[in-house]
């Protein structure tokens, strides 16, 4: 034990030191202005626990563009505008293209193979199998019609019980991503990784936080045995990741055991494995899917319950949208893709949804990769900076070459669900005791990487006995 601990007494002196070093440099340009850290730990007390993006669009309003911290001698910097996500983001990509390492996410709870965390030739070409399986074009083609029957089972389950619509949005997304990503049809298996998903997107959130964790601030206390007081998060991190790799793996296995027996329904890990059968392309696609799987089914959710508060709280934006589908498809059938084409406010009105609730607030963080600094309108960034985009204040689906893959599933499963359900729903406040209806006004979000709105209350009921009988009908022949 006493060597131990004087490891750990050494790891905390070479910190120290290079910080130090670092102090004494004197480079020409200086960095992006922040708050005021201390020394040696920076600003480790002052990074935000919750609602970081709120905090971060505070201090925009001081500081700019970009906003400079420092953690142990780790440089942060918050990028708060479109344009200068977009110049370094973006028009730099091959320089920002790289990758935070997170010593209990990434490392110990093993998201470091996933595709948000994966780098170099491994995330090239991680995309470049994934790419022509995800366009927008290829998704309706290939996945629209199932998407489209899982849509009208998610309008059943509102009708049979209206109350538990966040219930249902959440078993109808998961149901969605498991259909295009593994192919798996209804039933208790599906429902129960519907629900293990839930479990581990929601651990990945709290780990991935920046500060909720010491280890990756100082990484050699990973070292430290869990049973020392205070070093419990080891032995946290061992059962996420035993929940992970059940969660990658089982659904991925079973895909490969229905295509050895010629059973499979096509679906995005059929097509890949078909495209790229050797052993290291197959890693890559296990944990291309599972990350599909994982980010689609809380996302789509938070997505779903940010549209009903948008309708309960702008009916008149749901009227709207509800005339111009009564004008494009009529009231005498379900809403199809096809029709969607034609159906311009439908479409902004989902966009807005995204914009409005930002769903995932703070992007994840990217890596100067560049062996020397940068500099932009003449701030210097110091190589190996980690740039994190404040995406509540420029909503994005990513930037350059992080754009989020699934960006397209995402759009046409939330597009469908939403025209389905303002084609035979109307989302209402309750009703006060003046008889008039009560909008749920401005309520908070849940903190993490993936955000959701506050439980509120709203109504779904459907707009006719005709919508009742469509949503049946519909449901009866599927």
């Amino acid at each position: 034990m006493a060597f131990i601990f004087l490891d750990y007494i050494f790891g905390a002196f070479l910190v120290t030191f290079a910080y130090f070093l670092k102090q004494k440099k004197s480079p020409t340009l200086p960095v992006p202005p922040g708050p005021q850290g201390l020394p040696i730990i920076g600003n480790a007390l002052q990074i935000p626990k919750e609602r970081t993006w709120l905090v971060y669009a505070d201090w925009a309003k001081k500081y700019g563009d970009l906003t400079h911290l420092t953690a142990f001698g780790q440089h942060l910097i918050i990028v708060n505008t479109r344009s200068a996500a977009r110049e370094l983001l973006e028009k730099r990509n091959a320089s920002y293209s790289g990758r935070v390492h997170m010593t209990f996410a990434g490392e110990l709870i093993g998201w470091k193979k996933s595709v948000a965390m994966v780098e170099g030739p491994r995330h090239t070409q991680t995309r470049r199998m994934a790419q022509p399986f995800m366009s927008l074009s290829s998704v309706r083609a290939q996945y629209g019609d199932g998407m489209t029957c899982e849509a009208h089972r998610l309008l059943q389950n509102l009708l049979d019980c209206p109350d538990k619509w966040m219930e249902h949005y959440r078993s109808s997304a998961g149901a969605f991503i498991m259909l295009t990503t593994y192919g798996t049809q209804p039933g208790k298996e599906r429902d129960a990784l519907v629900d293990e998903a839930k479990s581990v997107v929601y651990h990945f959130s709290v780990a991935a936080t920046p500060g909720n964790w010491m280890v990756d601030f100082l990484p050699f206390l990973k070292h430290v045995p869990s049973w020392v007081p205070g070093f419990g998060f080891n032995a946290t991190a061992k059962t996420w990741h035993d929940e992970l790799e059940h969660l990658v793996n089982s659904p991925f296995d079973r895909v490969k055991t229905l295509m050895s027996r010629h059973r499979m329904t096509p679906c995005i890990a059929s097509r890949l494995l078909e495209n790229n059968p050797d052993f290291e392309s197959e890693m890559l696609i296990r944990w291309l899917c599972g990350s599909l799987f994982a980010a689609g089914a809380d996302t789509t959710v938070g997505a779903l319950a940010c549209f009903t508060l948008a309708m309960t709280n702008f009916p008149a934006a749901q009227r709207i949208a509800q005339t111009e589908l009564d004008a494009i498809v009529g009231r005498d059938r379900l809403p199809a893709f096809h029709d969607l084409d034609h159906a311009p406010y439908v479409h902004a009105l989902v966009k807005e949804v995204l914009r409005w609730g930002i769903i995932v607030p703070m992007g994840f963080p990217h890596r100067l990769a560049a062996q020397e600094d940068d500099v932009y309108q003449g701030w210097r960034i110091p190589a190996n900076t980690l740039l994190m985009p404040n995406s509540w204040a420029i909503p994005v689906f990513g930037f350059g070459g992080r754009v989020c893959l699934g960006q397209h599933v995402a759009y046409a499963t939330l597009l469908i669900q939403i025209a389905s359900i303002l084609a035979t729903f109307d989302i209402c406040g309750v009703i006060g005791k003046d008889g008039k209806q009560i909008a749920p006004g401005n309520v908070g979000f849940s903190t993490g990487v993936v955000t959701h709105p506050d439980p509120f209350q709203t109504v779904l009921r459907p707009r006719s006995r005709e919508a009742m009988e469509l949503i049946q009908a519909a449901n009866a022949f599927e």
